[in-house]
C-alpha cells in the first residue's frame, strides 16, 4: 500500500512540474508574439513618419525581448530605434543604438548563423549612414564595405542594393561620378532583380542627382519625376520627400518658379509633419533663393534666417564629437572583448595541456609501478622456485638417505 502511495505522489508531482513547464513555455511563446507584433508596428508607424509611435513599440518591443533573453530580437530592436532616430536628424542618438547593436552582436556566441549577420550588416549600414551624414566618407566606406561584404555572401539582393547605393554616395560626394554611377547602376540591377520599388525609384533620385552635378538638368528633371511618381503611391513620406525637393531645386534652377514653389510647399509640410530635421535646412534655403528670384526679397530674409537658426540648432560639431566618442568607446570594448576571448582560450589551452601532461605522468607512473610490480613477481616467482628447488633436493637426499 505504501508503494502505491509513493508512486501516486510522484504522478503528482510530474504532472504539476510538466504544467508548470508548459505554463512558462506558453507566456515566452506569447511574450515572443508581442515582440514581433511591436516590431512590425514601430517599422509601419515609422514608414508613416510617426516617429514617436514607433519610437514607443519598438521600446515596449526591446522591453519584452530583454525579458525572454532574445537576442536577435534585442538587436534586431536597437536598429530599429536607431533607424527611426535617424530619420528624425538626430544623429547622436541614432549612433548610440547602432552601437549598441553592433556591441550586441560581437556578444552573442553565435556569428555565423544567417540571422545573426544579417543583424550585424543592418547595424554597420545603420553606423555607415550616420558618419556619411556627418561627411566622415572614410567611416562611412569601411562600414558599408563590411556591410556589403556580408549581404553578399547572404545572397541578399536588396541588402547589397542598398550598400551599392550608399557606396556610390560617399563617390557622389567626393566628385568622382563615373565610380559613383557605377555603384548606383550596381544598386538599380540588384532592386530590379528583388523587384524593389523603392529601391528603383531612390536610384533615380540618385542618378538625377549626378544629371544634376553636369547640368544635364532635363534628364535630372525626368529622373526625379520618375522617382516621385512611384513613391507618391506609397506610405513612406521621408524618402518620397528627398524627391519633392529634389524637384523643388530643379524646378528653381530650370526657372519654373511656379512649380519650385509648389514642390517647396508641399517638402516644408511632409518636413515639419514627420519632424525631417535634416531636410528643413535645405528646404529654407531653397525658399529664400526661390524669393529672392522673384522678388520678394523681405520674404527671402525671412527664410534665410530660419535656415541660419535651423542649422545651428543641429548642433552638428557636438552630434560629430559625440559619436567619435561612441566609435571609440565601442572599439576599445571590442578589443577588450577579443582580449577577453583570447585570455579564455589561453586558460583552455593551459588546463588542456596541463590534464594531458597529468594523464602522461598518470601513465608514466601506473607504468613503473605496473614494471615494479611484473618484477617483484619475477623476483618472487624465481625465489619460489628456487625454494621449491632446494626443498625438492632436500627431500630427494633424504630418501636416499
Amino acid at each position: 500500500m505504501k508503494k502505491y502511495l509513493i508512486y501516486i505522489l510522484a504522478l503528482v508531482f510530474l504532472t504539476s512540474c510538466s504544467a508548470g513547464f508548459a505554463e512558462r513555455d506558453i507566456d515566452v511563446e506569447t511574450l515572443r508574439d508581442s515582440v514581433l507584433f511591436y516590431k512590425s508596428q514601430g517599422k509601419d508607424y515609422r514608414n508613416s513618419a510617426r516617429y514617436k509611435e514607433a519610437l514607443s513599440a519598438h521600446e515596449k518591443g526591446l522591453e519584452l525581448a530583454e525579458q525572454i533573453e532574445d537576442t536577435l530580437e534585442i538587436v534586431q530592436a536597437l536598429n530599429n530605434i536607431g533607424t527611426v532616430y535617424r530619420r528624425m536628424g538626430l544623429l547622436e542618438e541614432a549612433a548610440s543604438w547602432h552601437y549598441k547593436a553592433l556591441k550586441c552582436c560581437d556578444k552573442w556566441s553565435d556569428n555565423v548563423s544567417p540571422i545573426s549577420l544579417k543583424n550585424r550588416v543592418i547595424s554597420l549600414n545603420g553606423i555607415g549612414n550616420v558618419h556619411l551624414s556627418l561627411g566622415n566618407d572614410e567611416l562611412a566606406m569601411d562600414a558599408f564595405r563590411e556591410a556589403l561584404k556580408g549581404e553578399a555572401s547572404l545572397g541578399s539582393a536588396t541588402g547589397q542594393a542598398i550598400n551599392y547605393a550608399n557606396i556610390g554616395a560617399i563617390f557622389e560626394d567626393r566628385h568622382q561620378l563615373d565610380s559613383a554611377r557605377y555603384y548606383y547602376g550596381q544598386s538599380m540591377m540588384h532592386n530590379e532583380s528583388s523587384g524593389n520599388v523603392l529601391g528603383v525609384a531612390l536610384c533615380k533620385t540618385y542618378f538625377g542627382r549626378l544629371a544634376e552635378m553636369q547640368e544635364n538638368y532635363d534628364e535630372a528633371l525626368e529622373n526625379y519625376k520618375s522617382a516621385y511618381e512611384l513613391l507618391s503611391n506609397g506610405k513612406d513620406k521621408w524618402h518620397l520627400l528627398q524627391a519633392t525637393v529634389a524637384l523643388t531645386r530643379i524646378s528653381l534652377i530650370l526657372g519654373n518658379y511656379q512649380a519650385s514653389a509648389h514642390y517647396s510647399d508641399e517638402a516644408l509640410e511632409v518636413a515639419l509633419d514627420i519632424r525631417s530635421l535634416s531636410h528643413l535646412t535645405e528646404i529654407y534655403n531653397l525658399k529664400y533663393r526661390l524669393n529672392r528670384k522673384t522678388g520678394h526679397y523681405r520674404q527671402a530674409l525671412v527664410w534665410l534666417e530660419k535656415a541660419t537658426e535651423h542649422a545651428d540648432s543641429l548642433s552638428q560639431e557636438r552630434n560629430e564629437k559625440e559619436i567619435y566618442d561612441l566609435r571609440a568607446s565601442y572599439e576599445k570594448e571590442r578589443s577588450q572583448l577579443e582580449l577577453t576571448h583570447m585570455q579564455k582560450i589561453h586558460q583552455q589551452d593551459n588546463r588542456r595541456n596541463n590534464m594531458i601532461l597529468m594523464g602522461v605522468v598518470f601513465i608514466l607512473v601506473l607504468s613503473i609501478l605496473t614494471i615494479c610490480v611484473f618484477g617483484y613477481a619475477n623476483v618472487m616467482r624465481a625465489r619460489n622456485y628456487r625454494i621449491l628447488k632446494e626443498l625438492e633436493n632436500n627431500m630427494e637426499g633424504f630418501a636416499h638417505s
